[in-house]
């Protein structure tokens, strides 16, 4: 590693001092930062929420989060208890394999460090840095208005979006978080292997992305469903269920062959 790229920007972690202040603790202040950075991206890259209790909710792992920010288990776990406690975001575990969810109470956020008098200078920090993002992407709304803070108002320009306004082809609808089919493709699944192997088709494939590197995922979900996916559970079936008949088994039978099936 070089000296350039050790100090490279992205190697830095942000927060905000006022916040800290605040909440008195610059962890939590970091990981607040860090999950709002998160749900940016999960907007930005259009991955799917998990809809939960009439909120959207984003995961983030425990992994993750150590190799961001720096901090371990009991560092994060004091940092999302004290953003609980002051009712900023709320986290729960959903899902098979369990997985860590956030959801971030922006009304609350908004409440507590914008609207208070006491705060007057992040108030207007975050004035002018909303005013600056209307003045790119905002049409039609007065610079510096409430409405400019409401992330509904900033324009999507991802390149997903991008290609849609030209005419392009929409994205695929999404079937499990990161996986997406068209609708043909998602009705051509259930006429080849029946809805229920489709759909956990999704889910094993939605899991080995979310433990695997995004430079490593195909374009193409459709395809990667039915060069691997498929075979992959039938061969986890083929072989559960020759376990199970081995269970079966006389002990006597057991002992001849070894357990060689």
């Amino acid at each position: 590693m070089t000296l350039i790229s050790f100090l490279n920007s992205k190697n830095y972690q942000v927060y905000n001092r006022l916040v800290a202040k605040e909440l008195e603790s610059i962890t939590a202040a970091v990981f607040l930062s860090e999950l709002i950075n998160r749900l940016e991206y999960h907007i930005e890259n259009k991955d799917p929420f998990l809809e939960k209790d009439d909120k959207l909710w984003f995961y983030y792992t425990a992994e993750l989060a150590e190799e961001r920010l720096g901090v371990g288990r009991t560092c994060q776990k004091n940092a999302i208890k004290k953003l609980e406690k002051e009712g900023l975001i709320e986290q729960k575990n959903f899902g098979l394999p369990c997985k860590r969810y956030f959801w971030i109470n922006e009304q609350a956020i908004i409440q507590r460090f914008l609207n208070s008098n006491n705060h007057s200078s992040l108030y207007e920090a975050c004035k002018l840095d909303c005013t600056k993002r209307a003045n790119k992407d905002v049409q039609n709304v007065q610079p510096g208005s409430d409405e400019t803070c409401n992330p509904s108002y900033i324009k999507n320009t991802s390149k997903e979006t991008q290609k849609e306004e030209k005419g392009g082809k929409p994205p695929n609808p999404p079937r499990a978080p990161h996986v997406s089919t068209s609708d043909d493709e998602h009705r051509k699944l259930a006429e080849e292997y029946g809805e229920e192997l489709r759909d956990q088709a999704y889910q094993v494939l939605s899991d080995w992305k979310q433990d695997t590197q995004r430079s490593k995922w195909k374009k193409s979900d459709y395809r990667s469903i039915r060069r691997w996916v498929i075979d992959s559970i039938n061969e986890k079936k083929t072989k559960n269920g020759k376990s199970r008949a081995n269970q079966n088994l006389p002990d006597e039978i057991k002992d001849q062959y070894d357990g060689r099936w």
